[in-house]
């Protein structure tokens, strides 16, 4: 079954990595639902086309814009920032 890839990573301060450079500290992701499973089709089918902000242990809401996402992110990660898959790459 397909599932639901990261659209962009919550980032935070840096810090010294072991290669002598900077590493970026992870806050959260934000991700689009496109993909329910049959659990989520039963319980909760108005996820899908949803933006979900979480920190891989806790969800913290859906929002149905990424705009909506991105500003809720601010306010629980202050000065946070973002980054895209294709730009990590």
């Amino acid at each position: 079954m397909p599932g639901n890839l990261v659209h962009t990573y919550i980032t935070g301060s840096s810090f010294p990595n072991i290669y002598g450079g900077q590493s970026e500290a992870m806050y959260g992701t934000i991700t689009k639902i496109e993909h329910l499973t049959p659990l989520m089709k039963q319980r909760w089918p108005w996820m899908k086309g949803m933006w979900s902000v979480g920190d891989h242990r806790t969800t913290y809401g859906h929002f149905r814009t990424l705009k909506e996402a991105k500003a809720y992110a601010g306010e629980q990660w202050p000065g946070c920032g973002f980054l895209t898959r294709s730009r990590i790459r």
